[in-house]
């Protein structure tokens, strides 16, 4: 059954998200992206709690 409002082409499929899906992905994370290791990673989770809490 092939949908109005796009099509197969509109289903996900499974498995991997194409190259330029995984970009966009990454564009969408920003800074948090970024993280390529554990320690830096946690550096960024820190920042983020404290501009939580200063809200």
């Amino acid at each position: 059954m092939v949908l109005d409002w796009g099509g197969e082409a509109a289903l996900r499929l499974k498995g991997r998200p194409t190259k330029a899906e995984a970009a966009v992905m990454r564009l969408a994370r920003g800074v948090a992206g970024k993280a390529d290791d554990l320690a830096e990673a946690r550096w960024q989770i820190d920042q983020l709690q404290r501009k939580v809490g200063q809200q």
